[in-house]
């Protein structure tokens, strides 16, 4: 198979070849398209990369800054994912880690770690649901739900803080702050901030926000740990994706730990189903 490198220093032009292709496979890839669709003209990602044939794109390779990790998109031929991680090798760039479709993923480390002599450590083994229907969790548990606000801001940018720490502490710590206020800004149905109160207490939250087109990705997900085991996960994101689902949106999508079978069950019993798999690496230097 003969492969070509296509690399975009413009992101309209990258949009207007990626977007089409990604959209095929839109659940599998609402991870790169809501990130592309949040990128910036003025702010572009620092790789915009396409492998392709005779045909048209094959693989498409996304890495928003040089702290974060290189984003694969669904593709059926592993050769392509061989082919990105040897074009970048070449080009010298830096790449901490790689997120993709699990064997997608696994190419890449091993042509990435032969090529560089470092060491893939596999971070986490990820799931991609999809809801297109909402199946209301029973028993119902105490509380409602309740749009954030501003005013909110304080109390809930420690629980994706939490979340981020405990999901993925190896990971490059976002502005956590500006991404919460982003999200609120944003406005129901383009992102923001669903949390489920209990006697006027926040007991739990469930964000969303990056549309890929006729979807949008559910994420995170939080409830401390003193107040698991109640409920109120199952019933922030049935709430959350119901009002999502009767808005612009046709499906919706979240990622879950398969380290956690808690969270996977909960999900599929209020209507999301398993789309694909997603491993994340980080790349160590084996001379440290």
């Amino acid at each position: 198979m003969s492969y070509m490198m296509r690399w975009e220093t413009d992101l309209g032009r990258f949009r207007n070849t990626a977007q089409p292709f990604l959209c095929q496979k839109e659940a599998a890839n609402n991870l790169i398209l809501g990130l592309l669709g949040n990128s910036r003209a003025d702010d572009p990602p620092e790789v915009m990369a396409l492998v392709e044939n005779s045909q048209g794109p094959l693989l498409v390779g996304l890495k928003t800054d040089p702290a974060r990790a290189l984003i694969l998109s669904f593709a059926a031929e592993l050769g392509a994912s061989n082919f990105l991680a040897q074009s970048l090798y070449q080009s010298r760039l830096q790449i901490p880690g790689v997120i993709g479709p699990r064997p997608l993923a696994a190419a890449f480390s091993e042509t990435w770690a032969r090529e560089t002599g470092t060491s893939p450590a596999l971070l986490m083994h990820e799931r991609i649901y999809e809801a297109t229907q909402v199946i209301l969790p029973v028993p119902a548990t105490p509380g409602h739900p309740r749009w954030a606000t501003s005013h909110d801001l304080e109390a809930i940018v420690p629980w994706f803080e939490a979340f981020a720490q405990e999901a993925l502490p190896a990971e490059a710590p976002n502005q956590t702050k500006e991404l919460v206020q982003r999200r609120l800004e944003a406005g129901f149905p383009s992102g923001g901030v669903l949390l489920w109160e209990v006697d006027d207490k926040i007991v739990s939250l469930a964000g969303y926000g990056s549309p890929t087109g006729s979807g949008v990705r559910v994420g995170p997900v939080y409830t401390p740990p003193y107040l698991r085991g109640h409920g109120y996960a199952s019933h922030v994101v049935a709430s959350l994706t119901e009002a999502l689902l009767t808005s612009t949106y046709r499906q919706v999508f979240l990622f879950t730990d398969l380290a956690n079978p808690t969270s996977n069950d909960i999900y599929q019993r209020i209507g999301y189903r398993p789309v694909i798999d997603i491993d994340h690496y980080q790349f160590k230097d084996n001379a440290s």
